[in-house]
């Protein structure tokens, strides 16, 4: 039996333009080998693709 939680009903999937941002601080990152947090820049790569923020219930 699967458990209902408080937030099921909300998408966790960050937008596109996100993920676009994302690619372009890293591209960014890459041109000019500088920029970015350490977990600003793991962020980053996991929203390609696009993945939820991790709840916790």
């Amino acid at each position: 039996m699967s458990k209902s939680f408080k937030y099921d009903h909300i998408d966790f999937k960050p937008p596109g333009e996100v993920a676009r941002n994302a690619e372009k601080g890293l591209d960014l990152r890459r041109r000019f080998d500088r920029g970015g947090t350490e977990i600003g820049v793991a962020r980053a790569r996991s929203e390609k693709p696009p993945v939820a923020v991790p709840r916790h219930d």
